[in-house]
């Protein structure tokens, strides 16, 4: 769903969807699709409203930049029906023109221009967060995925380990798959000011990997780049 938002927010439309990646990149395909033909898998996507002060309500004006998206995954177990649900809200961070406060999404540039992976090929290093906007904003979590095999097993911002996967800073432990949400330590860039993703590190070899980044902000608006480090000896 954020690539989806990321790459044409416009077709994050109202409805209930299928995902498909048949054409090498996430679109909706259906009103559901089959995983493993065993899962089936609904994404909901609905209309939010808000009201003067930009307070999301049942009843307000329509804001066509913030979408509540539900995904429920149903399956069948020993003639048992299932289900697991949850949902978030996705923000098209890029414009948003529907309320005069300014997303904490809307100050973070994530720049990859000089991102790298490291003489080990197990570091990504070189990429630079940096606040835009005149308020502080925080990165509550991170969500990193690639395309290489393999775990990671630390993140470091500005000097700072915000996520280790052995020594109990930042959530979930144990080395994490691609994909993984990561609950980092709170990290609070100042207004106008930039900060250096000093090591995002693997456990295996990862160069030639394409990277992609969501920063989950305070306020549950997020930032996403991809980027395919060169590998730097």
């Amino acid at each position: 769903m954020q690539s989806i938002a990321y790459n044409t927010w416009a077709n994050v439309a109202d409805g209930t969807h299928g995902l498909s990646k048949g054409s090498g990149y996430w679109q909706f395909s259906g009103s559901s699709d089959l995983i493993d033909d065993k899962y089936t898998r609904e994404i909901v996507v609905s209309e939010v409203q808000r009201d003067g002060d930009c307070e999301i309500v049942e009843s307000g004006d329509a804001d066509d930049d913030t979408k509540l998206v539900s995904a429920t995954i149903s399956w069948e177990n020993s003639g048992r029906s299932l289900s697991q649900s949850f949902s978030r809200y996705f923000t098209n961070f890029k414009s948003p023109a529907s309320c005069e406060d300014e997303d904490e999404a809307g100050s973070l540039v994530i720049d990859i221009d000089e991102a790298s992976i490291d003489s080990t090929k197990k570091s990504i290093v070189g990429i630079v967060l940096r606040n835009e906007g005149s308020t502080d904003i925080t990165i509550d979590k991170l969500t990193i995925e690639w395309t290489e095999p393999g775990s990671m097993r630390f993140i470091k911002i500005d000097d700072e380990t915000v996520w280790n996967a052995t020594s109990g800073i930042g959530s979930p432990h144990g080395y994490q798959y691609s994909g993984a949400e990561i609950d980092i330590v709170d990290f609070t860039l100042e207004a106008g000011e930039e900060y250096d993703v000093d090591n995002i590190r693997f456990n295996d070899k990862i160069d030639g990997s394409t990277v992609t980044i969501t920063a989950t902000m305070s306020d549950g608006t997020t930032v996403t780049e991809v980027t395919t480090p060169p590998f730097i000896p």
